[in-house]
Formats: structure tokens, sequence, C-alpha cells
């Protein structure tokens, strides 16, 4: 992820688009979404567009990995299962993903350089 750039370089101003391309990171996604802008010219690659505090995990990971469900039937893509209302642990599921997403929002890109 980003954070591995940010650790390489010192740097959390530019990134080097080859750096992003080789550790898997979605540029295209996140300068759709205001997350990243494009700086042109030797020397360009990517900046942040707010500070690292106003980033979450979270919403970087929906934005590169897609939808975090624990299970299918709780993706917000997944078609709706005929045993979801009977089925005993589907809210156990729920739950989960709840926690995980509240967690993972809770944390910015300032805690992870900080090592928080």
């Amino acid at each position: 992820m980003c954070l591995s750039i940010w650790q390489k370089t010192g740097r959390t101003d530019i990134f080097r688009s080859k750096k992003l391309q080789k550790d898997r990171i979605f540029p295209k996604t996140l300068v759709d979404r205001n997350l990243l802008e494009g700086v042109k010219g030797k020397g360009g690659g990517y900046k942040l567009t707010k500070e690292p505090k106003d980033y979450s995990l979270g919403e970087i990971l929906r934005l590169t990995e897609g939808d975090l469900a624990s299970v299918p039937c709780t993706s917000k893509t997944h078609e709706h299962c005929n045993h979801m209302e009977s089925c005993p642990s589907h809210p156990i599921w729920q739950q989960l993903d709840n926690l995980i997403n509240n967690y993972l929002d809770s944390v910015t890109l300032a805690n992870l350089l900080n090592n928080e």
C-alpha cells in the first residue's frame, strides 16, 4: 500500500508512478475519487490531496479492494440469499463486518505513518 512508499522515500508529498504500480496501488481510482492528484513533468507522480490524518484506511481499502465483507451474503454486491432471514449466523457476520469497517474507518494514514 501507499504506506510502503512513504516509508521508503520519507516523503508524503510526491509518489512516483512506478512505485505505485510496483506496490499494486490503483492510482487512477484514487485520483478519480480525489484522494491523489497527478503531478506532471520531471519529478512528477502523485500527491495527497489532503492531510494524512484526513484519510481513513477503510476508505482507501474499499476503493482499492472493493467490498470488505467477511462472507458473500453480507456483501452489498451479493444477491439476496433466500435463507438470510432464517440463518442463525447471518447477524454474527453482519456484526463482524460492522466491527471491521468501523475499526478500519478509525485508522488514518497519519496513524500508520506514526506507527500508532
